[in-house]
C-alpha cells in the first residue's frame, strides 16, 4: 500500500525544492513582505500629518523635511517592490 503524504509533508518537500532550485526568492520574498506593509503605513502616516497640521502652527521649514523624508521613503520601498 502506498503511504500518502499530508499537506504539510508536500508543503515542505515544494520549499525545499524551490530553495534548491531558486535561492535568491527566499531573500527577495522576505525583503518584499515588510515593504508592502510599510508602504500603506507610512502614506498614511503622511496623510494624518499632513491633514493634522493647523495654518501658522507648523513651521514651514520642519513642515518640508518632514514631508520630503516620508516622501524619499515611500519612493525608496516602492523601488524596492518593483
Amino acid at each position: 500500500m502506498q503511504r500518502t503524504h499530508s499537506m504539510t509533508d508536500n508543503l515542505m518537500f515544494l520549499l525545499r525544492k524551490s530553495f534548491s532550485f531558486d535561492k535568491s526568492l527566499f531573500a527577495a520574498v522576505a525583503v518584499r513582505i515588510p515593504v508592502n506593509i510599510l508602504i500603506p503605513l507610512f502614506t498614511s502616516y503622511l496623510t494624518k500629518y499632513m491633514t493634522s497640521i493647523t495654518p501658522g502652527q507648523t513651521d514651514s521649514g520642519r513642515f518640508l523635511v518632514y514631508v520630503l523624508s516620508y516622501c524619499g521613503t515611500l519612493l525608496a520601498l516602492t523601488l524596492v517592490d518593483s
